[in-house]
């Protein structure tokens, strides 16, 4: 019996080696995942902010320059912490799809390099989301409208 060949909604054939159909349906299988793989990395690290204003309500940030440390050190020390999350869940999304789904990133360097450089944009954007408000919770809900809506908007956070 021959396997039948899927096809969109609009019953255009979906070809599995995208050389025929629809150019946007192509280009959803071929580079789709990418933005799967950054989606979550922006939110985590807004959200990031909270931590660092209980470190500032509790009076940790007071505390740590208190100690013969330099502010730059510590505010390394801070933004390190704050970025080195988003790497981390970004390098186990690529390993956890390419060894149990077996997706092909293509270039490996530049495959690490998207993530990497969301990780610092958001991890940036999360201190100053730390730096600007007073309550975790304004943190937390500011971060994840910033995260997560302009996906929303767009229709990336739908089910196709």
């Amino acid at each position: 019996m021959e396997r039948a060949t899927p096809r969109t909604p609009n019953d255009q054939e979906i070809s599995p080696d995208c050389d025929k159909g629809d150019r946007s349906i192509q280009w959803d299988r071929q580079h789709g995942s990418c933005w799967v793989r950054i989606r979550p990395l922006f939110p985590t690290s807004l959200t990031g902010a909270t931590v660092l204003i209980e470190t500032r309500r509790y009076g940790l940030s007071r505390r740590m320059y208190a100690t013969p440390m330099s502010g730059g050190r510590i505010l390394l020390g801070e933004a390190a912490g704050r970025v080195a999350v988003a790497p981390a869940q970004g390098l186990v999304i690529m390993l956890g799809s390419a060894l149990l789904f077996g997706v092909r990133r293509g270039d490996p360097l530049g495959a690490a390099a998207l993530p990497l450089a969301f990780s610092l944009v958001g991890g940036g954007a999360g201190m100053l989301l730390g730096a600007v408000m007073r309550t975790e919770q304004q943190a937390l809900s500011l971060g994840l409208l910033l995260g997560l809506g302009p996906g929303a908007a767009r229709g990336g956070c739908a089910p196709r």
